[in-house]
């Protein structure tokens, strides 16, 4: 009976999380990447009509098309088929889909070119990225408990929930909330494979997580590599046991990335081409000028406060977007909504309280949120120069998770004090 409370109230917990996730779709302030999103979804409908099309083609001359080729090469598919998908069980045609986001020219005329999408549109896909970021909430607050007991993973959740960035970035029709859930249901998979690393099932899971995550958006290739040292240090001590699964898990997330990415069909040694490819489209951007960090120092403070601090709203400082959207983002930062932004200094003392418990914990899965945490930190700081709040939402749930065993930790350290002091209390 206990047993049925708790799996009740657990329930109850999560929904009403993702109750307030969904109350602020309407509400979060528009960005211009998210028509750009819902234009990929063109590609949900090519996909049923002729595949083969969307596969790679390397002399491409330079057109509407071309342009196509490279958002495809460059970004993940889950958003846009979830997008896709959602529309076309609403009944939209493919023609209700508008033009892409054209940063280099103004907010009015891009509405006369059609890029800004209907209300209609808008609504449902960003529905589909909030559900997207609903099943991550839920996979982080499965592999939460057990990393830290039914109130330690509790308390993590509602940290994550309640942060601005996770819940802006959910709730727009972007990659993010694909890549939240990746990023849950690659954590729930790696704690169960750290407590049952001989049970093949969990090693599968594992494999088709990470297919899912890196198919959502590339960069969760490096929560990929964060989960792989631990476990590889594990796998040549156990080799004989565990080698071929962790073998298997690796040849499935290959199979999934490339049978959800046809443009890979063609040619996959294109593959290292998107580093390329990247770099060269963000040196194009005008608004990366904008947004580099002024030293050294600052982007190591900005590893913890951009994932803590208040939401950021549009990544252009040009065109006065303060005229088209200030109304908006008024509204949105005054609501209830918005979430609760935690002071960098204070997130930073209760995770470096966590990291410690972890460490004293001694157990391959606390080893794995640590390996997380330190590798997304390494390879941010190396290779992104920009302060874009969305590029470091790969640190909040590991950042959650620290937050709450410091939380945790020191909630013991107090209540071992008090009976101390009061044998009677």
């Amino acid at each position: 009976m206990l047993t049925n409370r708790r799996r009740l109230f657990d329930g109850l917990f999560i929904a009403v999380l993702i109750v307030y996730l969904l109350a602020g779709i309407r509400a979060a302030p528009f960005h211009g990447d998210e028509s750009t999103i819902i234009y990929m979804s063109h590609d949900w409908w090519t996909l049923w009509r002729d595949p083969l099309s969307l596969r790679y083609q390397p002399d491409i001359s330079p057109s509407p098309a071309a342009m196509d080729q490279d958002l495809r090469v460059l970004n993940g598919v889950l958003s846009k088929y979830a997008i896709g998908a959602l529309l076309s069980v609403a009944g939209f045609p493919e023609s209700a889909l508008n033009t892409p986001w054209n940063w280099e020219i103004d907010w009015w005329e891009n509405l006369y070119y059609g890029a800004l999408p209907s209300s209609p549109v808008l609504f449902i896909s960003r529905l589909s990225s909030v559900l997207f970021a609903a099943l991550g909430l839920a996979f982080f607050f499965a592999a939460s408990k057990k990393l830290l007991g039914r109130g330690g993973g509790h308390l993590a959740t509602l940290i994550l929930t309640l942060l601005p960035a996770f819940l802006l970035n959910s709730r727009r029709a972007m990659f993010e909330g694909a890549f939240l859930f990746g990023m849950g249901l690659m954590l729930w998979a790696t704690i169960y494979v750290a407590n049952h690393p001989r049970h093949l099932k969990g090693w599968l899971l594992l494999g088709l997580a990470t297919g899912l995550a890196i198919a959502s958006k590339h960069t969760a290739v490096f929560w990929a590599v964060a989960i792989a040292v631990p476990f590889s240090v594990v796998v040549i001590r156990q080799r004989r046991l565990i080698i071929k699964p962790a073998i298997l898990a690796v040849i499935l997330s290959l199979v999934v990335f490339f049978a959800l990415n046809p443009v890979w069909w063609g040619d996959p040694t294109k593959a290292p081409g998107v580093v390329r490819l990247r770099a060269r489209f963000l040196d194009q951007l005008p608004q990366v000028s904008m947004f580099n960090f002024a030293s050294p120092l600052e982007r190591a403070i900005g590893l913890v406060e951009l994932p803590l601090a208040p939401a950021q709203y549009a990544e252009d400082n040009q065109g006065d977007w303060a005229t088209w959207l200030g109304p908006e983002i008024a509204a949105y930062r005054l609501s209830p909504l918005h979430g609760v932004p935690i002071l960098w200094l204070i997130g930073v003392g209760l995770a470096l309280i966590g990291l410690f418990a972890f460490i004293h914990q001694r157990h391959l899965a606390s080893y794995l949120v640590i390996s997380l945490i330190v590798f997304n930190m390494l390879v941010l700081f190396v290779t992104n120069p920009l302060a874009w709040q969305r590029y470091y939402l790969p640190l909040a749930m590991p950042l959650a998770l620290l937050m709450a065993a410091g939380i945790v930790t020191l909630a013991r350290a107090l209540s071992r004090l008090i009976s101390r002091r009061s044998p009677h209390a």
